[in-house]
């Protein structure tokens, strides 16, 4: 592309990018919005099926289960972030911890990447399973689950957020939220789709959005929005103030999941089997 073009077009994004009103919460036909750390075992139901759902329907997994997870849903280290109208869980993101034991989603893919990270004692957490009901897209209900994520982060202390994604939804995370490259296109077996590596180093990205969004409208400044005292995100996310952790799932919550899933107990090593059992006494044999 002549760089003319280039230019033009790089205008033209950022005229875009300023009109769009990134923080403004639509909250048409929302009751009583909250966002929280799931905390209950219905609301980490209701976003597992939520997930399930939105990925049948961009046919991203098939038809026949009723919840989509993995063992890492099952720790209690996992936050699972929901934005609900009133009981009603209509978005869900969910952030995994990075452990020994367990490692992270994307090593099925991305292992030599995120052992790099490692490999310099740095807090890696990976963020997955975006979704917003479909009747409500296009509210910046998302980015609002962002806002509390981020936040936890920061007191989590996180050197490191990681995300596989479609390589279609690319150009929307690295223009918008500014994440980097981090590992080439894939391809996921479990959704059946490519993916690409994302990551933000959080101890960059206060500078990076100020250098970005310097100068924007109050509504569009995601500087402003994640980084600084924002009143109207700043309500909506103080249950997921620090300290906040998600209970355990009660038993017969676990065992109408693995129903949906079979083989995962079976799927896990020692060290794996022996935490679980220890999390949930008695339930997982220990291999």
């Amino acid at each position: 592309m002549p760089m003319a073009q280039r230019f033009d077009e790089d205008r033209r994004r950022s005229i875009r990018l300023r009109r769009s009103a990134l923080t403004s919460l639509k909250l048409d036909g929302i009751d009583c919005p909250s966002i929280k750390i799931a905390e209950e075992t219905d609301e980490l139901l209701q976003a597992f099926r939520l997930v399930q759902q939105e990925y049948v329907r961009m046919g991203y997994v098939p038809q026949g289960k009723e919840f989509h997870f993995g063992i890492h849903n099952l720790l209690p280290e996992t936050c699972v972030y929901v934005f609900k109208s009133y009981s009603k869980v209509v978005a869900s993101l969910t952030q995994i911890f990075d452990s020994e034991a367990f490692g992270l989603p994307m090593d099925a893919l991305f292992a030599d990447e995120l052992d790099g990270l490692r490999n310099q004692g740095r807090n890696v957490a990976e963020l997955t399973s975006f979704v917003t009901s479909r009747d409500l897209r296009w509210r910046n209900i998302m980015t609002y689950l962002c806002k509390a994520m981020f936040v936890y982060s920061k007191h989590a202390k996180a050197d490191d957020l990681c995300i596989m994604v479609n390589p279609r939804h690319v150009p929307f995370y690295k223009r918008i939220f500014l994440f980097d490259d981090f590992g080439p296109e894939r391809h996921y077996e479990r959704v059946n789709a490519p993916a690409v590596a994302l990551r933000i180093d959080m101890h960059e990205i206060d500078d990076r959005l100020k250098e970005k969004y310097s100068g924007f409208e109050f509504d569009t400044d995601l500087h402003k929005f994640f980084c600084r005292v924002h009143p109207p995100s700043d309500e909506l996310v103080q249950s997921c103030k620090p300290g906040r952790r998600r209970a355990l799932l009660d038993m017969r919550a676990v065992r109408r999941l693995l129903a949906d899933a079979p083989g995962l107990a079976d799927s896990l090593n020692h060290a794996q089997a022996e935490y679980i059992e220890s999390v949930y006494p008695g339930f997982f044999v220990v291999h």
